[in-house]
């Protein structure tokens, strides 16, 4: 993997010293691009550590003296190559490893033991540097087993030591100390001399064995190959015994034409003849055993259940071991052995020498189980394994009385002794109503549901329609049992108490359209809604809301009346009212007119325009009653005493009008006037005002004084 910021165009290589030093520095770093890479040479950089001899440069667990660019993948640009050493002397006290020469010597001893001294858990020990010797014969390896079967190691590292039990090494651990592990590796040779080898597996034989025995066994086909010189015939003898030189001399050899395989279930040695030129030797392999069928058990079937002991025979030629419960077992000579009863399941594990296993499991209980009871006192009970009967059976059943479950069921159980027979029936009989459950007909309990349709007191409720004062209901169906409205008569279809309601129908006017009213006439003007009172919200005239100050409203269903001083401050022409309630808008119309200009009014003007209005306002026909809601009089029609009474109105109208109009004179002084100028405009105004009032009185007399003498 490249570092970040290499070039992608150049090759990396790192000498890591593994804890010497290359011309003083732990680890040095070689680069080339890789368009023009040439081999490195290894040999110009020479690590040094003291204690140690530096045994070469390795690339993994290969020795390698020059990296060429064929090292380098396509994924990595990159390359670390560690330095090997040996040490140059023992001291013990840590992890160590044996070296076995197997026959050979190595530093003139039969084995040697070694620290295993690095300088961290990434770097490891090549066991290609440790060479023994052997005369006649050719190193080949390290192995962990001395006849070659095991492993074949040419590097060693911490986790070696930290797995060896898993890896099947052989190692010992001095005092009980894991951190003084050894480890022993055994030395593997070939003849010089030898003309030719048969090799099954793993394992290779270039001699002929002075000994044979079948205690080598193989559970599957075997693969048989024998090599030789090139110029030499090959011929070979499976026999299932061992044979003399002279048997073999006098034998019939089966042309060698290539591997072979044995897979029958038998004992084989495996023989060779080799002839080279005018001389014959022959090798062999070491005796095997084939067995490729695994132990059979014979009496007992697996996942079984027995009630009393059971015998069991084992069939098996090579049978190793066999264990019950993890407890070797002896068999007798006819490979029999009795099943003792014992609490729970009884594991049985039956191993032959090749390595084949049968695993059962059996329980063997000290008496019958009763198989579990059908709640039915009409069968018999029995051994719920071996099917043997345990106890009779009644003829029939003895019911109980029926008890309810509370769950809409009932129940009645066998009363016979020992009988666990129970009938449980679903609750039927009676009828749910909207307001109680059904009472079942047979054990007299409430059960199910309230009834969603079955109501007691369903009643119609006719549809009365609504109006502007006062809202309607729909036809609907009411139970007083269970409160529940409904919109059928058979009360299937429910509905809210809301769905039942209409809403009260918009409002509208009733009295007032479109009545007239007279400029400076005293008479006020009455409109009339249809909605109900406690529904009124405000008035509005010309789509503005008026001040309630403006206008009384009383019931019959809601009646507004426009008072005179608002009226007068409309202009001439035609308007609107409209009168809002919550249910809706109800809207009128209405006309102001100007009063004709009159005799008095032309007399009355001298005084102020105000006086003016007071009194042709005076002389304006009043509004009695509220239908119709105007009505206009002559003016000879009036008694000495409706003049009096209407001179009096006009000097309340006339001064009620000044002093409005003079308070808003007051009001729209200036808040920058100095109280002086305040104080004396107010006595200007006041002084106005009393001239105005005698003036207007003045007026009324003479208005009296006239209309006495035409009478």
């Amino acid at each position: 993997m490249a570092d970040e910021g290499d070039d992608p165009d150049t090759y990396y290589v790192t000498l890591d010293a593994a804890g010497g030093n290359i011309s003083g520095e732990e680890s040095i770093e070689l680069s080339q691009a890789k368009e023009d890479f040439q081999d490195i040479d290894l040999s110009e950089y020479i690590p040094e550590r003291d204690g140690f001899t530096f045994t070469g440069w390795y690339n993994k667990s290969k020795k390698v003296t020059s990296i060429k660019s064929s090292y380098f993948t396509d994924k990595s640009s990159r390359l670390v190559i560690a330095a090997m050493y040996t040490k140059d002397s023992y001291s013990g006290e840590g992890l160590t490893f044996t070296l076995d020469a197997n026959g050979g010597t190595i530093s003139d001893a039969e084995s040697g033991t070694y620290d295993f001294d690095v300088v961290g858990k990434s770097y490891g020990i090549a066991l290609a540097d440790y060479t023994p010797e052997r005369e006649g014969y050719k190193f080949t390896g390290w192995n962990t087993n001395a006849d070659g079967s095991g492993k074949n190691i040419s590097m060693i590292y911490y986790s070696d030591f930290e797995k060896a039990d898993d890896n099947g090494y052989n190692y010992t651990d001095p005092d009980d100390n894991t951190s003084k592990r050894n480890l022993t590796f055994y030395a593997q040779w070939e003849s010089d001399s030898s003309k030719g080898k048969i090799t099954i597996g793993k394992k290779s034989w270039d001699s002929l064995q002075d000994e044979i025995s079948f205690d080598t066994y193989y559970k599957k086909a075997v693969k048989v190959t024998i090599s030789a010189d090139k110029d030499a015939k090959i011929g070979y003898i499976i026999s299932g015994e061992q044979l003399s030189e002279d048997a073999l001399a006098n034998g019939s050899f089966t042309e060698y034409g290539g591997a072979f395989t044995v897979g029958d279930d038998g004992s084989y040695v495996i023989y060779a003849q080799i002839k080279s030129g005018d001389k014959t030797s022959y090798i062999s392999s070491e005796g095997f055993t084939m067995d490729t069928k695994a132990p059979a058990f014979n009496g007992i079937t697996n996942d079984s259940v027995y009630c009393s002991a059971v015998d069991v025979t084992l069939i098996e030629d090579n049978l190793d071991k066999l264990t019950v419960n993890g407890k070797e077992i002896t068999l007798d000579d006819s490979m029999s052995f009795k099943l003792s009863p014992a609490k729970g399941v009884q594991s049985l594990v039956a191993t032959d020498k090749a390595g084949n296993k049968t695993e059962i499991s059996a329980t063997v209980n000290k008496d019958h189980v009763a198989a579990p009871d059908d709640s039915n006192c009409t069968t018999p009970i029995v051994c719920k394994y071996c099917g043997k009967e345990l106890s009779k059976a009644h003829s029939e059943h003895k019911l109980s009385k029926w008890k309810n479950n509370g769950n809409g069921t009932h129940s009645a159980t066998c009363q016979n002794k020992d009988c666990g027979y129970r009938v449980t029936q679903d609750c039927s009989g009676g009828k749910a109503t909207c307001t109680e459950k059904a009472v079942c007909a047979v054990c007299g309990a409430k059960y199910g549901h309230k009834s969603k349709t079955n109501h007691t007191a369903l009643k119609k409720v006719d549809a009365v329609a609504a109006t502007a004062s006062k809202s309607g209901n729909i036809e609907y169906w009411y139970c007083s049992a269970c409160g529940k409205y409904f919109s059928d008569s058979k009360g299937t279809k429910n509905i809210s108490k809301g769905d039942t309601v209409i809403n009260k129908q918009a409002p509208k006017i009733t009295g007032g359209n479109d009545v007239k009213w007279k400029k400076s006439s005293s008479d006020t003007l009455k409109f009339r809604s249809d909605a109900d009172i406690a529904d009124f919200v405000c008035v509005l005239v010309d789509n503005n809301v008026i001040s309630p100050t403006y206008y009384t409203k009383s019931e019959g269903s809601t009646i507004i009346e426009l008072k005179f001083s608002y009226l007068d401050t409309l202009s001439a022409g035609k308007h609107t009212l409209t009168i809002r309630s919550t249910t809706g808008d109800a809207v009128a119309t209405f006309s102001i007119e100007e009063k004709p200009t009159t005799t008095t009014q032309a007399t009355t003007q001298t005084t102020t325009t105000a006086t003016t209005q007071a009194t042709t306002q005076a002389t304006t026909e009043a509004t009695t009653d509220f239908m119709p809601y105007t009505t206009e009089r002559t003016t000879t029609e009036y008694t000495m005493h409706e003049y009096t009474t209407r001179a009096k109105r006009t000097t309340e109208t006339t001064t009620e009008v000044t002093t409005e109009r003079s308070s808003k004179q007051i009001n729209n002084y200036k808040s920058s006037d100095t109280v002086d100028k305040r104080k004396s405009r107010v006595r200007n105004l006041q002084l106005v005002i009393l001239i105005t009032v005698l003036a207007t009185i003045l007026a009324s007399f003479i208005i009296i004084l006239i209309s006495g003498r035409k009478k």
